[in-house]
């Protein structure tokens, strides 16, 4: 059962109505949300910090969360206040199934993708940029896939110092060493964020966002004021690339592309437990 929004019941009544006893709040009074913020850290993206948390309390064998997880079954209404938008009931969802014995069906999983040129692709790719700068919003989120553009890196004009060092720990010193053409990894489109109006200022998002974000991610992005941060803080990086053409703006893959897309990231997801 997909989490659903409160807001289009309004009541528990309704909700009763609609799914007899078998639905769950998982909103602010659960003791799933009960997870701790450190105090001074910046969250960057409360979704993954949550799945963190709940996951330790799994390991642990924390009875309470296990026993709540438990009386999840495939049928049950998960009842929160975001949805259809990403939130901590999808993370609940998938831990309740993977308890079960049973695999989230990723076959019917909606995946865009995005171009972009080397090596911010690349960087996507190694998890160290996780943000793509953009002069336009999107409201779509979920999964998106991150495809490297044909054209070859411009490395004495586009590499400054600061960007290349950290290529160069992994590996990557000039235009060869990258892959074009090809999709190199997907993650989850988790926000889409606007830049500060005023070049000195900065802009936080519910206390976990910031804009302009801080070193080294600033140098992977243009933050430029009336430009867009897309928050793709989870990318999972290919070994090997899958290789096909890209587009403009927002795309959607081929069916046999979105196959492989597909595959790959449930082998990254499972490996992950």
């Amino acid at each position: 059962m997909p989490v659903i929004n409160y807001h289009n019941y309004k009541s528990t009544e309704a909700l009763q109505k609609a799914f007899g006893d078998n639905w769950m709040y998982v909103g602010r009074a659960n003791q799933f949300v009960d997870s701790p913020r450190k105090r001074g850290r910046v969250v960057n993206d409360p979704i993954e910090f949550y799945r963190q948390w709940l996951w330790s309390k799994i390991k642990a064998g924390d009875k309470a969360v296990l026993n709540a997880l438990r009386q999840i079954d495939e049928n049950t209404a998960l009842v929160c206040w975001c949805a259809p938008a990403p939130c901590h009931g999808t993370v609940i969802e998938l831990a309740a199934a993977w308890l079960r014995g049973s695999k989230p069906p990723l076959a019917n999983c909606e995946i865009k993708a995005i171009t972009l040129w080397q090596p911010w692709a690349t960087l996507m790719a190694l998890g160290l940029k996780r943000f793509e700068t953009r002069s336009w919003a999107t409201n779509y989120r979920g999964l998106l896939a991150i495809h490297a553009a044909a054209r070859p890196v411009r490395w004495e004009s586009e590499v400054g110092l600061a960007m290349a060092s950290h290529l160069n720990q992994h590996g990557f010193y000039g235009r060869d060493d990258f892959p074009y053409k090809a999709i190199v990894g997907v993650g989850k489109l988790m926000g889409c964020y606007a830049t500060s109006d005023d070049p000195m200022g900065r802009i936080v998002y519910g206390g976990e966002i910031a804009m302009p974000p801080s070193l080294p991610e600033f140098i992977f992005g243009n933050y430029a004021p009336g430009r867009f941060a897309w928050h793709v803080p989870d990318v999972v990086g290919f070994k090997e690339p899958i290789y096909c053409s890209g587009a403009q703006g927002l795309w959607t893959p081929d069916d046999e592309v979105r196959t492989q897309v597909m595959e790959l990231y449930q082998r990254a997801r499972e490996a992950v437990g």
